[in-house]
């Protein structure tokens, strides 16, 4: 009998870089998430104006994504990952620059033009590096990445905010944003690059039954989410009397716990009754957010929320 293939070792300087520019790059994403709608409420804007500058960043992340697929592919996965991280290092500072409400969605459609290139790059890198019978496993350290960001970034930004001013917090989202740019910079050539199976009919593709029922649920999820966390910050300011970013640091603590045994979880319940246990508790969260009066219901709020998520979207 022939002897075992060696099992294929990742490049692990590309993994440290990479999970080196994610972490940075989240990091300056998350400080903005809490501080945004207390930004431009201290710019006197009204809900319908928070909301707008808030929620129009995801027009900038859904617009340019057909053309950022094909550009990973035909310009490089490194072009478009240092492409969304130098765009988040340019808008960062606009933020004080410009602090109009037109200028701001301007800033925030471009901010998430960049996070989309970043996102889709980033991905696809772990899709090159890693081994096949291990890529689920390094794309799980990719999602692990960005949630940890995301638990330490909002408390962070607070912090910041209230002890040096909003300068500095768009400062320290800029420089968190040049150190993913630096270490992205130094990403060798991936070995190998998917160029696809030929050109793919997205209209088609988007009328499928398994691709329209997940697609809604995820945007109707997506709304109550976006809905949430733009006017929670002002809510939780209001009713708690200590740093709110601890509410997204409880979030994603649950969610980060939950994703570990997400597979046990799949393989004993099924994938169906997995999602629907998350879209049940992610109700009761919602449900239990109106309700915060202290720690203990903001942090089982939070904790549902993070659960619910994390098993409908491990």
């Amino acid at each position: 009998m022939g002897a075992a293939a060696p099992r294929e070792r990742p490049p692990r300087r590309d993994f440290v870089l990479l999970f080196g520019a994610l972490g940075a790059f989240f990091l300056s994403i998350s400080m903005l998430v809490a501080t945004l709608p207390l930004y431009l409420r201290d710019l006197a804007a009204d809900p319908v104006e928070v909301g707008l500058v808030v929620g129009i960043f995801s027009a900038g992340v859904l617009a340019v994504r057909p053309w950022v697929g094909k550009a990973v592919d035909t310009r490089g996965r490194r072009p478009l990952l240092l492409l969304g991280a130098v765009t988040a290092a340019v808008m960062s500072p606009l933020y004080v620059v410009f602090p109009t409400v037109l200028a701001l969605c301007l800033v925030r459609i471009v901010h998430g033009a960049g996070l989309s290139a970043f996102t889709s790059a980033s991905t696809t890198l772990v899709t090159d590096l890693s081994p096949p019978e291990r890529r689920t496993e390094f794309l799980g350290y990719l999602s692990t990445g960005s949630i940890l960001a995301f638990a330490f970034g909002p408390p962070l930004g607070i912090e910041i905010a209230a002890r040096f001013g909003w300068t500095w917090l768009f400062v320290a989202a800029t420089v968190c944003a040049v150190a993913a740019a630096a270490f992205g910079s130094g990403l060798s050539k991936p070995r190998r690059a998917s160029h696809g199976e030929g050109p793919v009919d997205y209209r088609a593709a988007l009328l499928r039954r398994e691709v329209v029922v997940p697609t809604a649920t995820l945007l109707l999820v997506t709304l109550a989410h976006g809905g949430v966390f733009t006017f929670l910050p002002i809510r939780l300011e209001q009713t708690l009397a200590f740093n709110l970013g601890f509410f997204f640091l409880a979030y994603s603590a649950a969610s980060l716990v939950v994703r570990l045994v997400a597979g046990r979880i799949s393989r004993a319940w099924g994938d169906g009754p997995m999602v629907w246990g998350g879209l049940i508790l992610y109700s009761a969260g919602m449900v239990l957010l109106p309700r915060i009066e202290g720690v203990g219901s903001m942090i089982l709020g939070a904790t549902a929320l993070g659960v619910g998520f994390g098993l409908y979207q491990p």
